[in-house]
């Protein structure tokens, strides 16, 4: 313990001498704490706590294929034929992401972050929704979307929490939409989306084979998975 104290008196009287190189060495060990920090939150969220879904383990993404990558998204067209054919998951769901915030208007105008999403997905995550239901497939056969399905914390910001919300009209940059549904919590892992929308299947940009704009999920066979909800 002796040794261990002169060397830090000795340490300490050579950093006073140096006050320049000891303000590189405080910002140097900030920033590497500060990274490490970082790396092990990501890695504790993506790795260490268990995926908010249920029966995580049978979750698989299915990636598109393009001339220069194999890891493209799926194309509308293509994941019909996929559903359609589906012999091998218990299911098969998708979403893609809208181009940028939309202004939903009302008592709280404000704008939002949008995302659209197959048939059953929710059922395919494992997550039930808090209130209401999971999207139809009559909700896909759309030009545009007809309903939408709250994220939890739109929800208790502009509708304070009212459970009361189904079968609520809101207005999307004008367009009249019928609440169907409430999360149970958002989803940041898939999107930081706070209202989800059915993929409107009749819609012309929904017949783009070359537009790999959808993300796919499927569910292996097996077990009933355990719905989250709150």
């Amino acid at each position: 313990m002796n040794g261990l104290g002169q060397d830090l008196r000795y340490a300490l009287r050579q950093l006073r001498k140096s006050p320049g190189f000891t303000a590189v060495a405080v910002v140097t060990l900030a920033l590497g704490i500060a990274a490490n920090t970082a790396i092990f939150s990501v890695i504790d969220v993506v790795l260490v706590r268990p995926l908010p879904f249920g029966a995580p383990d049978r979750l698989v993404w299915l990636n598109g294929k393009m001339p220069m990558t194999d890891e493209a998204g799926v194309s509308p067209p293509d994941f019909r034929d996929y559903r359609a054919s589906n012999r091998t998951f218990d299911g098969l769901a998708a979403m893609g992401y809208a181009p940028g915030p939309a202004n939903l208007t009302g008592d709280k105008p404000e704008q939002v972050l949008t995302t659209i999403a197959s048939a059953n997905f929710f059922d395919c995550l494992g997550v039930r929704p808090l209130i209401g239901r999971d999207f139809l497939p009559t909700d896909e056969q759309v030009n545009l979307p007809q309903v939408a399905i709250l994220g939890y914390g739109l929800w208790k910001r502009n509708f304070g929490g009212d459970r009361n919300v189904l079968g609520r009209a809101i207005r999307m940059d004008g367009q009249s939409l019928t609440v169907v549904g409430v999360l149970p919590s958002d989803l940041p892992l898939l999107s930081e989306a706070q209202l989800w929308l059915p993929t409107p299947m009749l819609n012309p940009g929904m017949n783009i084979r070359l537009g790999h704009s959808l993300k796919t999920i499927g569910r292996q066979a097996g077990s009933e998975p355990r719905t989250i909800a709150n």
